[in-house]
């Protein structure tokens, strides 16, 4: 499990009606981000006028190290003549100055005589009759605590000596629902979720693309919990030959009832929503698609990517306690495994501009012109492909190639503190025995197979 580490974030609070100032003290106690994982260290800044809120974030942003913003202000957001609530120019500077330095990260809050449940290029909304010490902490933890979830992991986390952690592809329909309960657990933490599914009495998140998704899991060896999982947006034709997940079809078949039964335990529970997302009718191939950004230039990208060519990767995500143990790179080496093996010549993400280098890493790189918004999520994204076709220089593709075999041989990627394993991307259990937390399993799975 993740170290303890101190996270901390710059608060910037720049109003005309002196609401919160008073309680900006009650921000000076470190406090916990969910549980046990880190501590979040506040420090205060009053912001005068425009002039020093801009000085003072580029002193910021001019430092060494990635900096952490969360800004408060009664200045964010102002009524539409036709109702509800708009960001304002201030607003949009803010977010343009963070887009053009995205390893820098900035949560907006607006203080307002409203509670709206969202406006556009705001984090969250602060009710000013509502402000009390109590509420300030609370929001500005809550939207710290996104920042901390953003964030990339600078270092790995020590692991002890029988921990590890296995990735597969979901093999059961309880499985794929705590899948879906993470999901849940972590974009709320994000504040990603619409109203209704952030309220759901079910806890799970769901649409309409995870009926055409391969959904894959990231297992703790000795509690057998979900702690990751990412979905593979895909279509796969009714008839063809095995892969290294056995019947693809069969599969993402299987993926699909499995969610559809979710969303119809959930409308006994009177949770409407999913049954709903379930039922839209979804003409757009890939999530990505419904930013407004790849509306105009829909026909021309698919023209590039040939849908039945493709797919996109989604959802990956990572519980909180279990960051910084590499499971997140874990997952996506097996769905690019998987897609490769599925001959298909490219895949699609989107992510929050800060996430790009990661998955640059794995071979992904920004498609030219996009600066879109996540479905759903009112945050600023970035669009990235990934080159499979298969040639002798394409790094993504003999990764996955090499991955490909263990998937096919014992049906998952998996990972331990002995890093010359599976860090250099070669699994060399056989050579470790006496080191490998999972001999017993690759043992057991081997006399399966003969």
């Amino acid at each position: 499990m993740l170290d303890q580490e101190v996270f901390h974030v710059q608060v910037l609070i720049f109003e005309r009606s002196a609401r919160v100032r008073p309680s900006a003290h009650y921000l000076e106690k470190e406090e916990l981000i969910i549980g046990p994982a880190a501590y979040v260290k506040f420090v205060v800044h009053l912001v005068e006028e425009t002039e020093h809120l801009f000085r003072l974030i580029k002193e910021f942003i001019n430092r060494g190290q990635a900096t952490r913003i969360v800004l408060l202000s009664d200045l964010l957001a102002l009524r539409k003549e036709q109702g509800g609530w708009e960001a304002t120019p201030l607003a949009r500077q803010v977010r343009d100055l963070f887009i053009r330095n995205p390893t820098h990260l900035c949560a907006l809050i607006a203080i307002l005589n409203d509670q709206p449940h969202r406006v556009t290029d705001i984090d969250s909304v602060l009710k000013i009759d509502d402000v009390t010490p109590e509420a300030l902490k609370r929001k500005v933890l809550q939207v710290a605590t996104g920042l901390w979830l953003k964030s990339p992991v600078s270092a790995q986390s020590s692991r002890q000596h029988q921990d590890a952690i296995r990735v597969h592809s979901v093999r059961s329909e309880e499985e794929l629902k705590e899948c879906f309960k993470l999901r849940h657990r972590v974009y709320d933490a994000l504040g990603y979720l619409e109203e209704p599914v952030s309220r759901s009495k079910s806890r799970i998140d769901l649409d309409s693309f995870d009926t055409k998704a391969i959904h894959f899991a990231a297992t703790d060896h000795r509690s057998h919990e979900v702690v990751g999982t990412a979905r593979l947006v895909t279509t796969i034709p009714r008839y063809g030959a095995p892969t290294i997940i056995g019947d693809s079809w069969r599969v993402i078949s299987d993926h699909g009832n499995w969610a559809k039964a979710a969303a119809r335990e959930a409308l006994l529970e009177e949770d409407r929503v999913f049954h709903e997302k379930l039922n839209q009718s979804c003409a757009l191939p890939f999530p990505i698609l419904f930013n407004s950004d790849f509306s105009s230039k829909y026909r021309a990208f698919m023209e590039k990517h040939p849908p039945a060519l493709g797919g996109e990767v989604s959802r990956l995500i990572v519980s909180p306690l279990y960051r910084g143990l590499g499971i997140s790179a874990l997952l996506m080496r097996a769905v690019i495994s998987v897609a490769c093996h599925l001959k298909k010549t490219f895949l699609l993400l989107e992510c929050v501009p800060a996430h790009a280098a990661m998955y640059e890493k794995h071979g992904f790189r920004l498609i030219n012109g996009h600066h879109c918004r996540a479905q759903d999520l009112d945050q600023v994204a970035v669009g990235m492909s990934l080159d499979l076709d298969d040639h002798p220089f394409n790094k993504a593709v003999a990764l996955a190639k090499s991955d490909g075999r263990l998937l096919g041989e014992h049906g998952h990627l998996c990972l331990c503190q002995h890093s010359d394993c599976w860090k250099r991307r070669e699994f060399h259990f056989r050579h470790n025995e006496s080191q490998c937390p999972l001999i017993e399993v690759h043992r057991g799975l081997e006399r399966q197979a003969g």
